[in-house]
């Protein structure tokens, strides 16, 4: 698979390099390629898409050559990372709005690897509801913050509630992140008291949820709900 065109200065992409180790580590996914060798300025990003480009965006294109990849993370959001420090092991509540957008693109990007590793398709749905998944659990995961009965609840409500989408999404792509949402929400509220409870078996368990095909995963999460 081929790589982006312009890749970042090393500095800049050292809180998605962070990310991705702590994601890799997480899930002990192994034979992911370095996000870095993948990143994109916004000026590709904008020849890419035709148009605006968000504040973080995984971009993928095939032609009869074989499969292309960017990413694209603003640069607002990598220097309020770097800043501050938040990466997949400290999560400052200052930045949690940056840190989100960096590890969904991270998460967005190492799925994509991983399944075409797998030699496994994957539903925009699919990557957009192990992206929550994976920015909720990462933060419940940082300092040990679920262990903490209130302050991991407020957080999950922080993540998961009341938030608003960026105007000019299209109906199919506001009703996308809006299940994607849901079921994520859904997911980690059932899973935090077993990260309380017994550590192990709960990383576990979010081993293999993210090995699972997408509509196993959402059949899990409605079984769970019931």
């Amino acid at each position: 698979m081929e790589g982006g065109h312009a890749p970042r200065h090393a500095a800049s992409a050292a809180p998605l390099q962070r990310i991705q180790a702590h994601l890799q580590r997480l899930y002990h996914l192994d034979g992911v390629l370095p996000i870095a060798d993948f990143l994109i300025s916004e000026g590709e990003a904008h020849r890419l898409t035709g148009g605006a480009v968000r504040d973080e965006q995984v971009l993928v294109r095939e032609d009869e050559d074989g499969c292309s990849l960017g990413v694209y993370v603003a640069d607002a959001v990598l220097d309020r990372l770097g800043a501050s420090g938040a990466t997949g092991h400290l999560v400052c509540q200052d930045a949690l709005q940056a840190y989100c957008h960096a590890a969904e693109g991270v998460s967005h990007f190492v799925l994509l690897l991983w399944s075409a590793g797998q030699e496994r398709p994957v539903r925009a749905l699919d990557l957009e509801l192990q992206a929550e998944v994976d920015k909720g659990l990462t933060c419940l995961l940082t300092d040990r913050l679920y262990a903490d009965p209130q302050a991991s609840r407020d957080l999950l409500r922080r993540l998961f509630e009341g938030g608003s989408l960026l105007p000019g999404l299209s109906e199919q792509e506001r009703e996308r992140y809006a299940i994607a949402n849901d079921l994520a929400y859904r997911w980690l509220r059932s899973l935090l008291p077993r990260l309380r409870r017994d550590l192990g078996a709960a990383l576990s368990e979010a081993r293999r949820f993210y090995r699972m095909p997408g509509p196993d995963k959402r059949g899990l999460i409605a079984a769970t709900a019931a």
